[in-house]
């Protein structure tokens, strides 16, 4: 029982890492493209809000959700 909670808490500390290490990165190449700042957060909500869409979207082209 100890091990699937280390691996969840594991697992979510290394989602963390990812998400910081993107963020950081877009807002880079972002700043590097001379945009201003509040492009680089349109930009990211916009995609963290899309990418929330792909299951869905993925299901409905396959004919698994409405046949």
């Amino acid at each position: 029982m100890i091990l699937p909670i280390l691996a969840l808490i594991g697992g979510l500390a290394l989602l963390a890492w990812s998400a910081d290490i993107m963020i950081d990165g877009a807002s880079g190449t972002v700043r590097y493209m001379g945009l201003p700042s509040l492009l680089i957060g349109m930009l990211i909500v916009g995609f963290g809000c899309l990418c929330l869409n792909w299951p869905l979207l993925w299901a409905l082209y396959d004919g698994k959700v409405f046949p």
